[in-house]
């Protein structure tokens, strides 16, 4: 793990997971280069090796050993982070299980401000991940007539989160464990962040992922929906692909590249 691009709130927000990424900072500075992207309304103390989320590009990630997005439920702090872990694959650290008041502040849905194309976005992965009833609940919630908080535990909607992951983790046995039932091919480690030192959590989260890397190309390849395999694999090593995978997947395609 040479270069990491780490999305997450960054201190002085005030938010737990902000605390978090500052207390594993200094460790993972010492394993890596670290680039740290943080929302755009987040101001920053100076600290912080990297920029605003909106100054990152897609040109950027590709240049990134891996991409870590830490996601919570609040939209003020996690919208961008979420739009970014749903565009470009990388490892998803998931801080709570329910996420679905993120989802839809997001979208605009509570407020008002959705246009019918977000509606629609939000009814579809109601439906998809939960049915009929959970198409059901999100229309009542659309027309006001129930909270979504109240509806949360039953519809988290994490799985909008991690659909796209290449791995993820939690600090949550349970829900680690509920992950890998819905998601059995997904890599998926319970690193309870109140269990180890700082250096101790960065030490186990980088031990995994390099045990896991091999299975991180065949599943960029089917997130990206990538029909005609040799096609692109030529196209990413000619640095023609508009995204190219996380640098070490492209360093080991070039190292298994048949003569």
């Amino acid at each position: 793990m040479k270069r990491i691009y780490w999305f997450s709130p960054v201190p002085p927000a005030h938010t737990d997971i902000a605390n978090y990424s500052a207390r594993l900072a200094p460790h993972l500075l010492k394993n890596a280069e670290v680039t740290f992207c943080y929302p755009d309304d987040s101001s920053q103390d100076g600290k912080w090796p990297g920029s605003q989320i909106s100054r990152v590009t897609a040109r950027d990630v590709n240049k990134a050993d891996i991409c870590v997005y830490n996601i919570g439920n609040s939209a003020g702090f996690h919208s961008q982070i979420f739009e970014w872990a749903s565009f470009f694959p990388g490892l998803v650290v998931l801080h709570e299980r329910a996420i679905h008041e993120l989802f839809i502040d997001h979208l605009g849905v509570r407020n008002g401000t959705a246009d019918d194309a977000s509606i629609g976005r939000y009814l579809k992965a109601m439906a998809y991940w939960y049915g009929e009833n959970g198409y059901r609940t999100a229309r009542e919630i659309c027309s006001g007539k129930k909270d979504p908080a109240d509806c949360a535990n039953v519809y988290p909607l994490y799985e909008i989160a991690i659909g796209q992951a290449l791995g993820v983790v939690t600090h949550n046995p349970m829900l680690s464990d509920e992950i890998r039932n819905k998601f059995p091919l997904l890599p998926v480690l319970d690193l309870d962040v109140n269990h180890y030192a700082a250096d101790q959590y960065v030490d186990h989260f980088i031990k995994w992922y390099t045990r896991e890397r091999k299975t991180l190309w065949p599943l960029w390849l089917k997130r990206m929906q990538i029909k005609t395999l040799a096609r692109e694999q030529a196209r990413m090593l000619s640095g023609d692909a508009m995204i190219r995978p996380p640098q070490c997947l492209f360093d080991d395609l070039k190292e298994h590249r048949q003569p």
